[in-house]
């Protein structure tokens, strides 16, 4: 159930990417394929389920998982990544995360991982002060509280309250502390610290909007 979700997933977000080239093309209906392929042989593990023996439905599985690889092989997962659905977040502040991104985005295909986090962490102070002043009425900007202060202030006062979410707001703060304050030793993220912190944030913002 979670390929499939997964999979219907990405079939959602293939139909939104841009085709600018012929190899763009390609690409995508490569991807659906491949996509097609594994719903149709999950298909038919569900429909003979109950009949089958555990050890083919384990090896159906494997087969399943070890495509993904071929998939991302040739599907632009990380263009796919920045394909958002801004509805859900508040307008006074939806245009400035959209600019972030946009910047994240130009960053990341630079090559340029440290203003990629950076901007990350500003994103990161931006919805948590918003949803801050939802829940409180205080704006902490107006307080000028620092990123780690704020993050303290939302679960002191229930603001969040999922522990993993206090993990992720965590692991994006030090990153971008990393990335923009100057530390005794170099601070090199390599491009799948970089992708994890951008989707850390990109679930952040549908998890709290």
């Amino acid at each position: 159930m979670a390929i499939k979700e997964e999979l219907t997933r990405l079939k959602r977000k293939l139909r939104r990417l841009p085709e600018t080239t012929k190899e763009d093309t390609e690409e995508k209906e490569e991807a659906n394929e491949l996509i097609e392929a594994m719903l149709l042989a999950i298909r038919e593990l569900e429909g003979n389920v109950e009949e089958t023996k555990t050890e083919v439905l384990v090896d159906g599985m494997k087969n399943l998982r070890s495509v993904f690889p071929e998939l991302s092989g040739s599907l632009p997962i990380e263009r796919m990544m920045f394909i958002m659905d801004f509805s859900a977040v508040p307008k006074d502040i939806r245009d400035e995360i959209k600019c972030d991104f946009d910047d994240i985005q130009k960053c990341y295909y630079a090559g340029a991982f440290r203003p990629a986090i950076g901007v990350c962490g500003r994103i990161l102070e931006t919805i948590l002060a918003r949803k801050y002043f939802e829940e409180k009425g205080i704006d902490p900007l107006e307080q000028n509280w620092l990123i780690g202060h704020l993050i303290r202030k939302c679960f002191e006062d229930k603001v969040i309250i999922e522990p993993a979410l206090g993990d992720v707001c965590n692991v994006i703060n030090k990153s971008r502390i990393n990335s923009v304050h100057k530390k005794r030793r170099l601070f090199i993220p390599e491009e799948t610290m970089t992708r994890s912190i951008i989707e850390f944030t990109i679930s952040l913002i549908k998890k709290l909007f």
